[in-house]
């Protein structure tokens, strides 16, 4: 059975997750707010997936189809 899920999709997931791993703490150094604010990665991890579905993957597809991310992808990421 194949697996509905590509490299793309694993590969855009890991990049992402790498990134806010790598700029969560930076904000916490850098931006004052609450402590419950300071520790939450969540909403950056919702709005780059926002981006990605919003920005890169509509590109993605106007240039060509093959190139956007599946439904499945995007569940992966």
């Amino acid at each position: 059975m194949r697996s509905p899920f590509s490299w793309k999709g694993l590969v855009t997931g890991a990049l992402l997750s790498c990134f806010i791993g790598i700029a969560a703490p930076y904000s916490m150094l850098v931006l004052e707010g609450s402590f419950m604010a300071k520790n939450s990665s969540e909403p950056g991890a919702i709005f780059l997936f926002f981006i990605v579905i919003l920005f890169i993957n509509v590109m993605l597809a106007v240039l060509q189809r093959r190139f956007a991310l599946s439904k499945a992808d995007l569940v992966l990421i």
